[in-house]
């Protein structure tokens, strides 16, 4: 079942360890929706929790949420203007929550 709290969207779960995070970056502005994706098992193992920038498209940036041998990607929609100033700010922030 899906349904929508604020702007992200819920029809995956979502690690526990990045919750606090998605809370974070759902306050900035330029942050239309938030797009959890499936996640998966790694091959790479690491113990550090970490968000790494993927690639973007014209609507939305990947990112990816690691933690332990565990994956999760992240969508997030905005507009191409906002886009550079997005991923600094969602690494940045990352750093300081995480």
């Amino acid at each position: 079942m899906k349904y929508n709290r604020w702007k992200i969207k819920s029809e995956h779960w979502v690690l526990k360890e990045f919750t606090w995070f998605l809370k974070h970056i759902e306050l900035l502005p330029s942050v239309q929706r938030i797009i959890p994706g499936r996640i998966k098992r790694s091959q790479r193992w690491t113990s550090a929790k970490l968000i790494s920038y993927s690639y973007p498209t014209p609507s939305w940036l990947k990112f990816l949420m690691k933690k332990w041998g565990t994956v999760q990607e992240l969508f997030i929609t905005t507009s191409p203007e906002h886009q550079e100033h997005l991923i600094t700010s969602i690494l940045e922030t990352s750093k300081r929550t995480l």
